[in-house]
């Protein structure tokens, strides 16, 4: 088990076992979804909405265990959520749209999930400019 673990975080590229555990978090996120607009058509709009997309059926009771702990750290406010982002739907490799960031990121930098599933390190200012775009881009 411990050489499985090992191998996702160097498949992973993390500095660290806390790293690569909100890497996946935030591609679980990011997984979940795309997959709400593939069943309701829509982005969600809460972790309600995105829970059951999280924590799936699984074969494996360790990858069970990885969901579930995933989203208990969502609902205990470690990561940010951009709900209501229509323009997710776009999962063209290279998309600028984001889709959740860690908590805290804004002030101190941190790692950023986007619509493709690309998981990225941003600087606040970079953070900042991101969630302007997309607010631009809502606007009529």
């Amino acid at each position: 088990m411990a050489c499985i673990c090992l191998s996702l975080l160097a498949s992973l590229g993390c500095r660290d076992k806390g790293e690569s555990t909100t890497k996946y978090d935030l591609r679980k996120i990011s997984q979940a979804y795309s997959s709400h607009f593939d069943v309701y058509k829509r982005a969600p709009g809460s972790i309600d909405e995105l829970a059951p997309l999280i924590v799936g059926i699984n074969l494996s009771k360790v990858d069970q265990k990885l969901e579930e702990e995933c989203l208990a750290r969502l609902k205990a406010g470690k990561y940010v959520v951009l709900w209501h982002q229509e323009e997710a739907k776009d999962l063209k490799e290279g998309t600028d749209v984001l889709v959740a960031y860690e908590a805290g990121a804004a002030e101190k930098g941190g790692l950023a999930v986007f619509a493709d599933g690309r998981v990225e390190r941003l600087e606040p200012a970079e953070l900042e400019r991101a969630i302007q775009r997309q607010k631009k881009a809502k606007q009529p």
